[in-house]
Order: structure tokens, then sequence, then C-alpha cells
């Protein structure tokens, strides 16, 4: 998912999902509601101090090795996040670990995190505070455990070409300032409603005049 199109997605969610999940899928509480962008608010999750297999998902970028060993390859400047068309974007380097992309390291110069996770290719659990993520989540249990989140399944596009029915977005805790968005994880659900795909959308920490520039162009 490139920079802007989380935003771009939620601007045009409306047609393109009540024609989707009219087919398919119960009209979720948002579309019911009219909600919108500005009353997009899911839970929050401690998702940088989480653990996959005893390592950490979030690091500073000198220790991926030390952590996952070596990528199978590198994509520099996979990931760019533009403030206007006169500055420079921000940036993430991607680690792509297989051929099928099942798991997907992303980096910046200080810190590295897990972007991308495929339950279906690994039989293995993300540990995190308020719930343990693997092949055998359950919609039902985001339900119960996220009813924020819940309620607005669906939201946005789904993207990866649609092959997932269901989609949650859960925000991330963190405590660094001067971001233009707080960061999400979107948990993708198969047709049995169990989870298979994890994607970390991520924004950067910009400078107090890149902020102002950044929410002056978004005005």
């Amino acid at each position: 998912m490139n920079t802007h199109q989380f935003g771009i997605n939620i601007k045009i969610f409306v047609l393109t999902s009540m024609v989707f999940l009219s087919s398919c899928n119960p009209i979720p509480y948002w579309i019911k509601e009219e909600l919108g962008e500005k009353d997009f608010s899911p839970e929050l999750i401690d998702y940088q101090k989480g653990q996959l297999n005893d390592k950490p998902l979030f690091f500073s970028s000198n220790e991926v090795v030390k952590h996952y060993g070596n990528p199978l390859r590198r994509i520099d400047s996979c990931y760019n996040f533009y403030i206007n068309k006169m500055l420079d974007s921000k940036s993430l380097d991607c680690l792509i670990y297989d051929s099928l992309w099942s798991l997907v390291i992303k980096e910046t110069r200080e810190y590295a995190f897990v972007s991308g996770y495929d339950f279906s290719v690994h039989n293995d659990t993300i540990k995190i505070s308020e719930i343990d993520l693997s092949s055998s989540t359950h919609l039902k249990e985001i339900r119960k455990l996220f009813p924020t989140s819940y309620k607005w399944m669906n939201f946005g596009l789904g993207n990866l070409e649609h092959k997932y029915p269901y989609w949650i977005y859960l925000g991330i805790k963190e405590d660094m300032k001067n971001k233009p968005h707080g960061d999400y994880i979107q948990l993708f659900f198969n047709k049995n409603k169990t989870l298979e795909r994890l994607e970390y959308i991520w924004f950067p920490v910009l400078n107090n005049e890149e902020l102002i520039i950044y929410k002056k162009e978004k005005m």
C-alpha cells in the first residue's frame, strides 16, 4: 500500500464497499449509520511491544539479521510518504524473506518492524498483550475483544487484490509525536473467517515545519 492510499481508500470507500458487501456480507455498522473518516476510531493494541516466536516485532534497524536472518532480497524505498511535491519523501526499505512475501520487514535508518505476515504460510503466533494472532484467530474473537473495530469491518478498500472477503483495522499504541496519522495494522480474514494475513500501515514522524505543510496540503 503506498503512502496516501490509506487516506484515499477512506475517502472513496463507500460505493466500492457497498457494492462488494451487498452481495456476500451483512451491511456493516458504519454504512448503516452513514459514518465517515472522522468517526473512524479502532481499538489500540501494543503491537510495537509484541513478539513473533520470541522475536520482537519492532527493533533497531541494525538488529534485523540478528533477529530474522538475511532476507532473500531488499527493495530500497519500497514505500514513500510524500508531504507535498516540493519536499523529499519519507521512505521505508523492504526486506523480503521469500518469493511469497509471507514475511516482510520494513526499515528506516533508526528502526525496523514486521510489516507483513502470512499465517497461511507460517504456522506461528504473533503475541501481543491484547491478543494472540495466528491462523486459528477467528472473527468471533475480534468481535469480542475489539467491538469498535469489528463494527468497522471492511472499512476502506481491502487491497491485496481483493483476495480476502473480510478485513479489520486496529490502531497502534505509540509515543511518537508529530505523526500525520497514527499507525494501524490491517488483518485479513478468509472465507472461513479465520486470519490469513497481517499488514502494517506506517506513517513517518515529521518535524514541525513538515507537519504544518502537510496539514495545509490536506485542508
